[in-house]
């Protein structure tokens, strides 16, 4: 991982240096890869060869724009609509700002994500992080962390296609979890005050913790609230092995 993120943080301080030119590049690569689907049919990204060209000749856009390509991918399970590969699922918005949006997700965009943006925090994590008293104990070690992620309810569209949160989750990837303090069965739990209960708890036990992740800020912060309410029954469980009597969690 550490090398992983040197890699990484070389690559994007590469990319700062000359930022016009990689984003023109990569805004005319995407379009370039998308130009036989139906909607670079429909606006002729083929024809494009410059970032000025692209604004001259695409609309700005919101949402709304892209409805009518977004539900032949989700209604209708067309495939080539908005990129060329069938959608790794359909991700759809919390709703915070209105109705929930659900946009069509590309294969690409996990390979991206993890390249360019979870691959830097390795670099920031072995520079930035040390242990208070002990230098020698650096990043990456043997330390565990609390994960605080939840396993979403999930459907499917007619063409079954998955449709839920585009953020990762426990069965993304089963053999990561054994990197977390929380055991794999209590990713199993769908209450999210029940699983918060339960990643502070196996946090708690765990004397040489590394650190708290999550995807959120807001999850770290109900985190921190769930220990100080919490905090006589979280004591209690460690000391008698019991889960408290109105824990709602399902056998």
């Amino acid at each position: 991982m550490s090398k992983l993120g040197s890699y990484a943080i070389r690559s994007f301080n590469a990319d700062c240096q000359n930022a016009v030119q990689v984003n023109e590049t990569l805004l005319l690569s995407l379009l370039d890869r998308c130009r036989d689907t139906a909607y670079g049919k429909d606006h002729n990204l083929a024809s494009i060869t410059s970032r000025e060209d692209f604004r001259r000749k695409h609309p700005i856009t919101t949402h709304e724009y892209y409805q009518p390509y977004i539900n032949r991918v989700v209604r209708d399970g067309e495939n080539n609509v908005m990129f060329p590969e069938p959608p790794r699922m359909i991700g759809i918005t919390s709703g915070t700002s209105g109705s929930h949006k659900y946009i069509p997700v590309p294969p690409l965009q996990r390979k991206v994500f993890f390249a360019k943006g979870i691959a830097l925090t390795f670099d920031a994590l072995q520079h930035g992080v040390s242990h208070p008293t002990n230098p020698a104990l650096q990043w990456p070690n043997l330390q565990k962390s609390c994960k605080l992620m939840m396993e979403p309810n999930m459907t499917k569209t007619a063409s079954n296609i998955m449709v839920g949160p585009n953020s990762s989750r426990p069965s993304d990837n089963r053999g990561l979890l054994k990197l977390y303090t929380t055991p794999t069965e209590a990713f199993e739990v769908r209450s999210e005050n029940e699983l918060l209960f339960l990643h502070a708890l196996y946090a708690l036990l765990d004397r040489n913790l590394g650190f708290v992740e999550a995807n959120f800020c807001n999850r770290i912060l109900n985190f921190f609230v769930v220990l100080d309410d919490h905090w006589d029954a979280l004591v209690d469980v460690i000391e008698t092995g019991r889960l408290p009597v109105d824990f709602k969690i399902e056998e």
